[in-house]
């Protein structure tokens, strides 16, 4: 069977049509765009560092946008009454803006005067443990703010000091040293870097670590400790970019855990900025939602310390790639421009088709009926593949329980832990429960159950292709069973909780692939080692986008010749995030009023490309990465479910002895009726609770209880004085900024576009 990327193998028939999301297109830089510029005669006023309704930690940065004939000098700004003139000026690039501090909680109004005309803008402040917009936060919850040098906890956030190292990249070593400003090592020891700017610069960089939506986070940035910098002023050593990186693994962890090391020689030798976060480590925090909320403070934390940002590439292996997809998703703007490796489509996916799966099928092979099953390549074939053969036989029920078993301790101590008969009201540590933010509680107090293997055919592909025989089918059907709430295995075949498949469709739970279009995407990696990270997740991603928006136009899968760890990129790794660099680039050049998926493909680089690549060179056949590219698909696809591998919980039919093209004795026809009481899964049709995700273009709240409601408009200024009407709209007008997005990709409505072009007043900062 041909592989992806090489060969169209997965592309549907009918390929959907492709739908662009209507209204929105992409601005240049900035923060936040909030409001147009002043109207004739008005003052307005902009929130750079976030929306205004999304503020964290008590500082925003604001710009007033000052009229013709209304000089700097005559502007008075207060904060709830209090004066915070001082705080603005008239900055280096022409703008009046200025970062106020000491919000409280809360919401607490701006106001900006000019003679008789003025602004207003409420500003709306969370904490800086969060939460903001991902719900109640889990607990208990164990702080790690000592052992990251921050000190003792503050207070039950885990909110600890904020602390400034330097270290210097060595002529000698070649290695990041620790560097003393009061005692700096001899000059000729710091090495220097020209960054793609073309300035060079001491190779020195201040690690700021801190405290933010109860993770711990890193900001590193090329930075000359004898020098200041502002947001109005940065040093020349940062080119304005941003490279978000993102922790591996999936566990629903209960401790602030750390964060993954800033200190990435590829991208600050370009001058790029790198921000990490305890919170983005999927092994420390498995949701999406939190990951997402944390990626907005860290960042709204850079724009008011550093500057405003160009662009963000996010990038990371594994669980690092779940986190990029999801957020990229469900969160647009967030991230410019992703680089999964060691891809899986989001946390779900492995989740449910490989870790929920693989115990019942150890357990049935080796211990109900291994007499039945001696020949290997049968069972290959019933699980996918010889990939997936050996992805079950590491996958014992220890790896999978992390997910899925109550009681594996989640990072507290046993006695904190959920145990079904001395403990039943501990801690519950499952992927479910800790998500049920999103997907809400069972009548029990469990977190909804998703899993369901109702209805499905275990082997079904094998059987029709003759690889196994009618009585292994039937066998495997009747005794494999299913797993109960608690993770303990059962006769029955695990039944999903509605509600909770429901609420995992309408949150984004699986990436459903449409906000992906708008969000370039290379995804480098080797030929898979044979464990969870096979090759068939990065089609399942594919799969979807394609279903969704009819082409996978924002993708490029680059395909390495060689071996490499969890299929990780071993040669191709700086490639793939300088040619990401271009694209996002380009992007940002591009000064039209299309949309931005339009953007998107009209800009990716002429070597972007589904590749082949030997020894980290581009080949011009396919036919090696073929030869090294191991196929397979995952035990619910040989069941009959789409390459999507997104139906949770399958429609059924009646079971129909002339739909086989095998015979089965009455005997055995009779048990099979008994293991399908209720049919089984016609995947023709959707999943039972499918629905698009709700949230769309806007941003996903989760205050409001499981399902979620989407934000609404942010909130822009009103003008008074002079004049009438609001100085730029008012909340929910056609100028309302749609997106708390914090780099390029700020989208607004149409008409908004309209109207800055018309009037001129469109500004962009330049590259």
């Amino acid at each position: 069977m041909p592989r992806v990327p090489f060969r169209s193998r997965y592309l549907p028939a009918a390929v959907a049509v492709l739908m662009l999301t209507g209204g929105t297109v992409a601005l240049g830089s900035g923060a936040a765009v909030a409001a147009a510029d002043a109207a004739p005669g008005q003052l307005s006023i902009v929130s750079l560092s976030n929306r205004p309704d999304l503020l964290t930690a008590g500082d925003a940065l604001l710009e007033v946008k000052l009229p013709a004939g209304v000089k700097p000098e005559e502007v008075r700004v207060d904060l709830a009454g209090r004066d915070v003139t001082a705080s603005f000026a008239r900055r280096p690039d022409g703008r009046f803006y200025g970062r106020v501090e000491g919000l409280e909680l809360g919401t607490t109004v701006v106001a900006a005067r000019a003679g008789g005309r003025g602004a207003r803008l409420p500003l709306t402040n969370h904490p800086r443990g969060g939460p903001v917009f991902s719900g109640p936060q889990i607990q208990p919850w164990v702080c790690t703010t000592q052992a990251a040098g921050l000190g003792e906890p503050q207070d039950a956030q885990c909110n600890g000091n904020t602390t400034y190292t330097f270290t210097y990249k060595d002529t000698v070593t070649g290695r990041f040293t620790s560097y003393d400003p009061d005692d700096p090592p001899p000059a000729a020891r710091v090495a220097t870097t020209t960054t793609d700017t073309g300035v060079t610069v001491p190779y020195i960089v201040r690690d700021e670590r801190g405290t933010l939506d109860r993770g711990i986070y890193d900001i590193a940035v090329l930075f000359d400790p004898s020098k200041p910098f502002e947001p109005w002023a940065p040093q020349p050593g940062w080119n304005g970019k941003l490279g978000f990186k993102f922790g591996a693994a999936c566990n629903p962890g209960h401790t602030q855990g750390a964060a993954v090391s800033p200190l990435d020689d590829m991208m600050l030798s370009r001058g790029f900025a790198v921000a990490v976060s305890s919170a983005n480590v999927f092994g420390n925090v498995c949701n999406h939602v939190v990951a997402a909320e944390s990626v907005m403070m860290v960042k709204e934390r850079l724009v008011e310390r550093y500057g405003e940002i160009r662009y963000t590439i996010g990038s990371g292996c594994s669980g690092g790639s779940e986190a990029q997809n999801t957020i990229a998703e469900n969160y647009p703007g967030l991230l410019d421009g992703i680089l999964p490796t060691c891809t899986f489509a989001d946390a779900w996916t492995p989740a449910l088709l490989d870790k929920f799966d693989c115990p019942l099928f150890n357990r049935y092979f080796n211990t109900v009926s291994p007499h039945l099953w001696a020949v290997e390549q049968q069972r290959a074939a019933v699980l996918g593949g010889a990939a997936s053969s050996a992805i079950c036989a590491e996958a014992g029920y220890a790896f999978a329980a992390a997910t899925w078993d109550p009681s594996t301790g989640c990072g507290l101590d046993a006695e904190a832990v959920y145990e079904r008969e001395t403990n039943p009201g501990g801690v519950r540590c499952t992927l479910q429960d800790y998500n049920a933010n999103a997907l809400g509680h069972r009548p029990d107090g469990f977190g909804n159950g998703v899993n369901d293997h109702v209805g499905l055919e275990w082997g079904r592909k094998a059987l029709d292709d003759g690889v196994i025989l009618a009585e292994q089918f039937v066998d495997l059907n009747e005794k494999i069973g299913g797993f109960d709430i608690d993770f303990e295995h059962q006769a029955e075949r695990t039944a999903g909780d509605v509600a909770g498949i429901t609420h995992m469709y309408r949150t984004g739970q699986l990436t459903y692939g449409e906000n992906l279009a708008k969000v370039p995407s290379i995804d480098a990696r080797s030929d898979d080692t044979y464990d969870f990270h096979s090759n068939v997740h990065r089609d399942i991603l594919r799969a979807r986008m394609v279903r969704s928006v009819g082409n996978h136009d924002s993708q490029a899968y680059w395909t390495e010749t060689n071996a490499g760890a969890f299929g990780a990129p071993v040669f191709t790794a700086t490639r793939s995030f300088e040619a990401m660099d271009r694209w996002l680039a380009a992007i940002e050049a591009d000064t039209s009023a299309d949309p931005l998926e339009v953007k998107v493909v009209r800009n990716k680089p002429a070597d972007v490309s589904d590749q082949c690549f030997t020894a980290g060179e581009p080949v011009d056949s396919g036919a090696a990465c073929e030869t090294a590219y191991t196929d397979n698909i995952l035990p619910r696809q040989v069941a009959g479910m789409p390459l999507s591998g997104d139906v949770l919980k399958c429609q059924l039919e009646p079971l129909r002895r002339d739909d086989y093209s095998v015979t089965f004795t009455d005997e055995q026809w009779s048990r099979l009726q008994a293991a399908f009481p209720a049919g089984v899964c016609d995947f023709s049709k959707p999943s039972v609770g499918f629905r698009k995700p709700v949230a769309g273009a806007a941003w996903l709240s989760l205050a409001s209880g499981p399902g979620g409601t989407p934000l609404p408009a942010a909130p822009v200024s009103t003008a008074f004085g002079g004049k009438s009407g609001a100085a730029g709209g008012t909340a929910g007008s056609p100028t309302a900024q749609r997106l708390p997005a914090t780099g390029l990709l700020t989208a607004v409505p149409l008409l908004a576009v309209a109207m800055l072009l018309g009037a001129g007043a469109a500004r962009r900062r330049g590259r």
